[in-house]
């Protein structure tokens, strides 16, 4: 069984496709020099990512400020919270987000992120709505330790 290298040649070059040269460009926007149907995938993919990323930090921004915003807007008169308790329930917010996320993370690697992500998104929204429902500075801690969990996994 002879092999022709003319023949064994030709189909490696037809294989092997010479690097395109990176134009100055492709440093500054990295899927210039891309294919168009290449470019239009991450741009979407960037689009979608970068929405949900920007969205998800702002409104965690805001789960984050909003006792303090309820502690000065009357919820310290209403609740008779004194001294540091405002400090305690942002604390134990920390911990939990602290604490969650190595968890979460290893969950990731076994639970499918379509339903993992969704499934934190909804707990974090029941434990904020419950915390209308708190009559304790107890009740304060506890709730916003599990918020603080529940956010970890963002």
């Amino acid at each position: 069984m002879a092999v022709d290298n003319e023949n064994l040649q030709l189909s490696a070059s037809e294989v092997v496709h010479e690097r395109p040269k990176r134009k100055w460009q492709s440093y500054i926007w990295d899927s210039l020099d891309k294919s168009p149907e290449e470019r239009k995938f991450l741009f979407k993919l960037d689009c979608a990512l970068l929405t949900f990323a920007s969205l998800g930090y702002f409104i965690k921004y805001l789960d984050q400020s909003n006792i303090n915003n309820a502690f000065v807007s009357g919820m310290q008169e209403d609740l008779g919270l004194y001294k540091n308790q405002l400090n305690y329930m942002q604390t134990l917010w920390t911990v939990g987000y602290v604490i969650g996320q190595i968890p979460s993370n290893l969950i990731l690697t076994r639970v499918r992120p379509s339903i993992w992500i969704p499934t934190l998104e909804v707990t974090w929204t029941v434990l904020t709505f419950s915390l209308s429902r708190c009559n304790t500075a107890e009740q304060i801690y506890a709730v916003r330790f599990l918020v603080g969990l529940a956010e970890s996994g963002f």
